[in-house]
């Protein structure tokens, strides 16, 4: 107080004050629980841990559509952390990066890239982390040791989404009409050529026609599907009797 008192500052609208300390009484202002809990929000290493899971809450719900609460939870740590960048020193190229990265993590959703959209968004995620604080000052910089950890768990995250979404794609349908192709069953009534007759498939009873005669009870291989109606041959095994 004593090195201030006497020193002329400029106010916001361009006065000039001199200060007058010598005689000042010093009054403690404790913060709210309120205050104090948005001033721990506002701490760069939380924003930046409030954007991280919040970009992760949302891929989690773009993959797996109607899980609702990591969508819910992801989108409360954005608003969380936009109210926290709002306060801080941000650099726009940190945050278009950051951004840059969610949307090539929501295109990895749309788009079968096997991985490389999610690799680009998580390396771009990873430099505007690095430049996301435009300041100085130690301690409002987001420390390696911090970004590091959650780019290798967000990286083993999004991998094994992704494993998962191309396992998914290569397994064959079991369902519709490509699952019925190539389907074995079993005919339940014999089939003249041309004519119609019943049969067994994917524990179910259908309607076939075939172009070959088929007696009770031989093993048949689905060949098409017409509506309700399908076209049956016999198995190679019969042939081969």
């Amino acid at each position: 107080m004593r090195q201030l008192n006497g020193r002329t500052i400029k106010r916001f609208n361009g006065e000039a004050v001199t200060l007058k300390l010598a005689n000042a009484r010093v009054r403690d202002y404790e913060m709210t629980w309120a205050q104090r809990v948005l001033s721990a929000v506002a701490h760069p290493q939380i924003a930046y841990l409030l954007l991280t899971l919040g970009t992760l809450g949302l891929t989690i719900e773009l993959w797996n559509p109607g899980s609702v609460v990591p969508g819910v939870a992801g989108g409360l740590c954005l608003l969380l952390a936009f109210f926290a960048l709002q306060v801080l020193p941000v650099s726009y190229t940190g945050v278009a990066l950051i951004f840059f990265g969610v949307m090539l993590l929501i295109l990895e959703v749309k788009v079968v890239s096997h991985g490389l959209l999610a690799i680009g968004g998580i390396t771009s995620l990873f430099f505007g982390s690095l430049m996301l604080i435009d300041s100085p000052l130690p301690e409002l910089q987001i420390g390696l040791r911090l970004i590091i950890p959650i780019t290798l768990a967000l990286s083993g995250i999004i991998l094994f989404l992704v494993g998962l979404g191309v396992q998914a794609q290569r397994r064959p349908a079991v369902t519709g009409e490509s699952g019925m192709l190539h389907a074995a069953g079993q005919a339940l009534s014999a089939i003249d050529p041309g004519g119609t007759g019943r049969v067994s498939a994917h524990g179910e009873i259908w309607t076939a026609t075939s172009d070959e005669p088929i007696s009770l009870g031989d093993p048949v291989v689905v060949t098409g599907v017409n509506g309700l109606v399908l076209t049956v041959k016999r198995s190679p095994e019969v042939r081969s009797v």
